[in-house]
This record gives C-alpha cells, sequence and structure tokens, in this order.
C-alpha cells in the first residue's frame, strides 16, 4: 500500500465528506509537543524528529475519532485517556526519539 499525504487521499463516501473527523488525541499531542520544542531544553527539531515524536506519541494511544455532528453524545459517552496518561505517552515518544534519532 503506497502511503498518501492527506491532501492527495479523496475523504469523500457517497457524497459525504469524512475529511474533518479528528482524532481527539491529535490536538492534546500537537500541544504537549509545543510545549516541549518551546522547553529550555528542546529536543532536536528537525522534521524527521518532530515527525517521529508525533507518531510515536499517536500510535501508542489509542485513536478517538469524533464526528462534528454528534461531539457532545460523543464525548460523554467516551473514556478518554487522562491528560498525564497522554502527557506520558509524548515524553516516552520524544524521549525515544531523542536517544534512537533517525537521521
Amino acid at each position: 500500500m503506497e502511503l498518501l499525504s492527506r491532501d492527495a487521499i479523496n475523504y469523500t463516501v457517497g457524497g459525504h465528506s469524512l475529511a474533518d473527523l479528528p482524532n481527539y488525541h491529535e490536538q492534546a499531542v500537537l500541544d504537549l509537543l509545543r510545549e516541549l520544542y518551546a522547553s529550555d531544553d528542546p529536543p532536536c527539531g528537525c522534521s524527521i524528529c518532530v515527525e517521529d515524536s508525533y507518531a510515536l506519541a499517536l500510535n501508542s494511544l489509542p485513536p478517538r475519532y469524533i464526528q462534528s455532528t454528534s461531539v457532545n453524545s460523543y464525548l460523554s459517552s467516551v473514556n478518554f485517556i487522562p491528560p498525564e496518561v497522554v502527557r506520558a505517552k509524548v515524553l516516552e515518544a520524544v524521549e525515544k526519539v531523542r536517544t534512537r534519532p533517525n537521521h
């Protein structure tokens, strides 16, 4: 299977766009990575390390996709990962990339 960029993927099914179905954890992981990269001791900021850290962190968390039309009912019915666990997974991913970079 060839990996395509998000821009190259057709997210339309039956005339309905599925392009705006975000993974709930994406924003939390992005926010934490931004915080780490703005710190006094930032990890390597090359694109490979940033992408590896982002992918590793997201892959270590179960996906939680949110439908924009039913956010309220979805949010009340899902067991979300506690923020401290998300933070730990992001720190673990960054440390793994820091100790074994792919560049």
